[in-house]
Formats: C-alpha cells, sequence, structure tokens
C-alpha cells in the first residue's frame, strides 16, 4: 500500500525517518500514535479497527507528504537549498551540536549537493555557521553588555569560550571584550 502511494519503492528506514523528522506532520503522527497506544487496551474490538485504522491512514498520509518534501528538497536549485540551510541553521544555531553533519541529515541531501549550494560564498557552510552565530553574539552583546563572555558563547552555540574569542575575532576584527568596550564607549 505504501509502495502505491509512494510510487514506487519505499525509501530506506534511514532517509524514511529523516524524512519523517523533518516533516511538519511527524511529531503530529508521533504524538497521535503515543495517544492512540494508550487508548488501545480500554478499547473494544470495532474502537480498536477504528483506532487502527485511522492511525494507518494518518501514517500514510504523513510518509507520502515526508517523502514528497525530501524529494523537492533534494531537487531544489542551490539558491533554494541555500535559502533553506540558512533557515535550519538559524533554527539550531544555539545547539553545539549544529556542524555539517547535522545539516545534512536535516536537509537530507548530499555533502556535495550542500557544498555546490554554498559554492561562491566566503567560507562555506561552516563560514557562514560561524559567521551566523558571531552576528548573534554581537546582538547579545549590545543587549547585555554585562553578560560573561562564556555565556554569551554558550548561547550562541560554542562548547568553550576560547574558540568562540578566536572566531569572534576573526570574524569582527575585535575580541568578544574589545567589542563590548567600543559600544560602551560608542
Amino acid at each position: 500500500e505504501l509502495e502505491r502511494m509512494l510510487g514506487g519503492a519505499i525509501p530506506s528506514p534511514d532517509e524514511m525517518c529523516r524524512a519523517l523528522e523533518m516533516s511538519r506532520m511527524g511529531p503530529a503522527l508521533k504524538s497521535q500514535l503515543g495517544l492512540i497506544a494508550g487508548h488501545m487496551a480500554a478499547a473494544n474490538a470495532v474502537e480498536r479497527a477504528f483506532l487502527l485504522s485511522q492511525a494507518t491512514q494518518m501514517a500514510f498520509f504523513t510518509c507520502e507528504t515526508a517523502t514528497a518534501e525530501l524529494q523537492s528538497r533534494k531537487r531544489a536549485a542551490p539558491e533554494d537549498l541555500r535559502s533553506l540551510a540558512i533557515s535550519v541553521i538559524e533554527q539550531e544555531l544555539t545547539s553545539p551540536d549544529l556542524s555539517v553533519s547535522r545539516l545534512l541529515e536535516q536537509l537530507g541531501c548530499s555533502r556535495a549537493t550542500l557544498y555546490r549550494a554554498f559554492a561562491g560564498i566566503e567560507g562555506g557552510v561552516s563560514g557562514v555557521i560561524s559567521a551566523l552565530r558571531i552576528d548573534r553574539a554581537k546582538a547579545i552583546i549590545a543587549r547585555s553588555p554585562e553578560m560573561p563572555v562564556s555565556v554569551v558563547a554558550a548561547r550562541c552555540g560554542w562548547y568553550d569560550s576560547a574558540s568562540f574569542a578566536r572566531a569572534f575575532k576573526r570574524h569582527a576584527g575585535l575580541s568578544p571584550s574589545e567589542y563590548r568596550e567600543d559600544l560602551r564607549s560608542a
């Protein structure tokens, strides 16, 4: 049934899980399956059959839309993929686990495809991640000048403040502390 709905072979389990995680309907399906499972024991045979039928239809619909979204991302023009990648980066910016590998999982594309989408942009994908994190750090420092640099680093997805300070200086030309002092004197 699922092969018929998807118009061919079912994606690998890893690819299907990635598609469902990225899908707008994935979290709704997960929630509904949990609720249905909780009610199954108390339901009679007719009610269980109805709940199972509804869960199956929702699962089929979610799989169909999730795989369609995944396929459209794979076929997206480099500019579209870059915009989508930047959107994902902005959503995940505070996570220290954000990396090119994690981004590839989220987008469901190959490393080569992602790198092609960022060709011509200084620093490529990693450079964009760093630049967006530094921009966020500048905004935090401007809003909360008394916040310790280590806290600013953590809020921008850095594990340690030393690597954050090096990246900040590389990007902004000043250390975070120097940047803060420039803001105070301005």
